[in-house]
This record gives structure tokens, sequence and C-alpha cells, in this order.
């Protein structure tokens, strides 16, 4: 460690020991041997003859204030680097940043080795991409031929389209895919451009999401899928009115039959369940049920409610 002679002269002071024999033994290198013929020879320059036990008896009174010395300047080179500002972030890793923090999730999934996202800022009307580069990594062992696979999702995103996404009402994510640009084309119809991953890499998406109440959104391919989608939700909802819940309604929903075995699981109906969702119930039944287990828990159950003509 090198001493500036503020720090010498300081410590030498508070701890009253020669400044010569303190700046000694801090710029001798630390051997026993080097550190006792420089200060014989530093005394000897000042006019002190002195004997090798005198030396060794002086080093030996200034090495705590030494010591003490190297604490307060770790000390301070600690504090200092805690306080220390950070460096200003340049425009393009604030744009970077305030896309992530809009996103609840970044598209492509970690691999076995280095795994890396890289964010490139595009301008609002752009077509947002994302793709995935592998490579291969270090070894798994020495005494393992395989390598580790290393990965970088790399994704652009406009910020402005971002925020208007956001603003349209849509959720974040619909499906697993973050929405980050959307055009409304028709009531109850976006076309949305999608970013999320597929077989662990990283993809981007055009597709067309519908609105069918309730907080559910059906993802088509098209507009005409979509929708159609619409179009067949609202029929449902409209045939479902104080009639009876049964399967060909919840086909009709898009609910698939293990997803409404799961909600009689939760909601304690387990005999012959199967003659039951075929059968159906009315709707005004399972809405005294759900309002009996503290009311709608998600967005199916709201659904249910509307059946019921309750929500």
């Amino acid at each position: 460690m090198t001493y500036k002679t503020s720090h010498i002269r300081h410590t030498a002071q508070r701890a009253g020991v020669a400044i010569a024999d303190l700046s000694v033994i801090a710029s001798s290198g630390g051997g026993v041997a080097q550190t006792l013929a420089a200060m014989r020879d530093n005394l000897k320059r000042r006019g002190i003859e002195s004997t090798i036990a005198q030396a060794r008896e002086r080093i030996e009174a200034a090495r705590p204030a030494l010591e003490q010395m190297a604490n307060d300047i770790a000390r301070g080179n600690n504090r200092r680097s805690r306080t220390a500002r950070k460096p200003d972030l340049t425009l393009t890793q604030r744009t970077v940043r305030q896309i992530n923090r809009l996103m609840n999730a970044i598209p492509g999934e970690r691999y076995s080795g280095k795994t890396t996202w890289t964010c490139r800022p595009i301008r609002r009307g752009e077509s947002p991409t994302a793709q995935t580069e592998k490579s291969y990594g270090e070894q798994y062992s020495s005494r393992c031929k395989y390598s580790k696979t290393d990965a970088n999702h790399a994704y652009s995103v406009s910020l402005s389209d971002l925020i208007a996404a956001r603003a349209t009402g849509l959720p974040a994510a619909i499906d697993g895919w973050q929405v980050v640009r959307a055009k409304q084309s028709r009531a109850g119809i976006y076309e949305v451009s999608l970013l999320g991953s597929a077989r662990n890499q990283a993809r981007a998406r055009i597709a067309f999401a519908a609105d069918q109440g309730a907080g559910r959104w059906h993802l088509a391919e098209t507009e005409r899928g979509a929708i159609t989608a619409l179009n067949r939700s609202l029929r449902a909802d409209e045939a479902s009115l104080a009639a009876r819940i049964n399967s060909a309604l919840c086909r009709a929903w898009g609910w698939c039959a293990d997803g409404v075995r799961q909600w009689c699981e939760r909601h304690g109906i387990r005999r012959a369940v199967s003659a039951r969702i075929g059968r159906g119930a009315k709707s005004t039944a399972i809405a005294r049920l759900i309002r009996r287990h503290g009311g709608p828990a998600d967005s199916y159950e709201l659904r249910l409610l509307r059946a019921a003509g309750v929500a």
C-alpha cells in the first residue's frame, strides 16, 4: 500500500512517534532485514548512531501506528466507494431501463451456460423483433466432453409504442406473450405485436386480440379469427343468462373439460363430476356456490356470475 505524506504526518502526530520513523517502515517494503537497514540509514542521516537493537525498538514502537494508518485508509476507501455517485446513464440506457420496467417479463429462457439479454430501442412504428443466438460455452467438467450452451436473447422494442399499448387497456401479457405494440382495428379487436419464448428462444409474432370480457382475451392469428372468437363469446353470454351451465356452454366459452374438473375439485364437487358437467347446473346455483367460497377468485368465476345475471 502506498501512503501519502499527509497520512503519515497525521498518524505520527496522533500516535506520538517520529514522522521519519513511521515513514521508513511505511516505505521499506515490509521485510525485517530491509526495514532494519533502512531505519539505521535514516537515523545515521539524521546524525543518530544506533545499534540493531535500538533500530528494532524504534520500528516496534512505530508499527502500531502503521497498522492504524492502514485501517483508517481502508475504512475511508470503503466509505467513499459506497457513497460514490454512479455514472449517469446514457439516453439509450435509460430507455432500455424504462422498457424493461414496463414489461413484466422479457423473452427467452435461461440456458445451461451464460445467458444474457440485449434490448435495442427502436423508433415508434418500427416492428419489434426478438431472436436468440446460441454458442458453445465451457465444458461441464474436465472429465465430460459435452459443453454448456451460452445464449444471448436480443429484442427490440419502441418505448413509445409500449406506453401507447398500456394506455389501450390491454393487459401487459396475453397467454404468456408480452404486448409491446397495439392498434385497435375495430370494436373489441386489436392488432398486437408480441414478444415471448418458444422452445426457450426469444420470438416475436403479430396476432389479433379479441376482448371476451371479464378480463379474458383471445389471441388469433388473423383478424377474422379474432372476430369469430368475439362473436362466439357474445352469443354464449346471451345464451347463458338464466340457463344451465353445461359442457356445451363451457366449450362455447373456450373452456376445456380438464379446467372445469379442476374447478369442481376446488369447490368440493367430487361425486359424478362427468355426469354433472354433461347435465349442467343452474347458473344461479353456481353463483351461490362461488359466493359461499368468498366471491369470484378469477375472471372465469366472474363470467359464471355474469351468466347468472348477478355480476
